[in-house]
């Protein structure tokens, strides 16, 4: 499994503040995105929470590539081969798993 950021957008991503009624997300300096407000279906304080959320995607990716990663044999031994794996650990691979396939359209 590959680690890297996403190399369509160049540069980190970041929340770069409020510019009329959104959040603008960079990429290096190009706008990737716009977080709208609206006061009355989104408050200032859960567009600002998407934003910082959207901005830490790439480095999120990452973190759970190599979680995956790290982890990935601890699946394949079965309870009591000296690997026993909570219900809760297996729901998070699985959960894990699906969020990079989301991510990198696999």
């Amino acid at each position: 499994m590959k680690h890297t950021l996403w190399t369509v957008t160049n540069g980190r991503w970041t929340e770069a503040g409020i510019v009329g009624e959104h959040f603008n997300i960079m990429a290096g300096a190009y706008v990737i995105a716009h977080v709208v407000m609206s006061g009355k279906h989104i408050s200032h304080k859960s567009a600002y929470a998407n934003a910082r959320l959207i901005a830490a995607a790439p480095h999120l990716l990452i973190a759970l590539q190599i979680f995956v990663t790290a982890f990935h044999d601890f699946e394949r031994f079965p309870q009591g081969k000296g690997y026993n794996l909570s219900e809760q650990s297996r729901k998070a691979f699985k959960i894990a798993r699906a969020a990079i396939a989301k991510a990198t359209g696999e």
